[in-house]
């Protein structure tokens, strides 16, 4: 019986051991995908991530037809309107998303919609008071807004 008995308790220290390795692998895990998303969410440096867009699926029969040629300031311009109405419509759905809301003030600034900058950043000041760069962000499209109207 002793056998048995002393099977059975290194069996549960066994069993223990590896559910404390699983439980701090996991935490590691968690705890380093969670680090990397507070970093990006604070530095705001960075720009938005964009995807590479995906070729349509074609025939291997059928001649691809040629792509009209855009200058690259066009090409920018196309981005930034399909990225605008992209934010706008997550905007339609969740009103306060600090994210779409940041990020389509950042394009309509890259378009030069200042005015239309600056109301989505007056609603980021008003929902995150302490946050010192939406003040400052807010400030320069302000200005840039009135000086555009002259």
């Amino acid at each position: 019986m002793t056998s048995s008995k002393h099977y059975t308790e290194e069996r549960l220290q066994k069993t223990k051991q590896t559910q404390r390795l699983f439980v701090l692998i996991s935490a590691a895990g968690f705890f380093g995908m969670s680090l990397f998303t507070i970093a990006k969410v604070l530095n705001p440096t960075l720009p938005p991530r964009q995807e590479a867009p995906i070729a349509p699926l074609t025939s291997p029969l059928s001649t691809p037809k040629p792509q009209p040629t855009q200058s690259k300031a066009a090409q920018l311009k196309a981005e930034l309107q399909a990225q605008e109405k992209g934010y706008e419509s997550i905007l339609k759905t969740e009103p306060s998303n600090q994210f779409a809301l940041e990020a389509l003030a950042k394009v309509r600034f890259q378009l030069n919609n200042a005015s239309g900058a600056t109301k989505l950043l007056e609603t980021l000041v008003t929902l995150h008071p302490d946050r010192q760069d939406y003040k400052t962000a807010l400030s320069r499209a302000k200005a840039k807004a009135t000086s555009d109207q002259k």
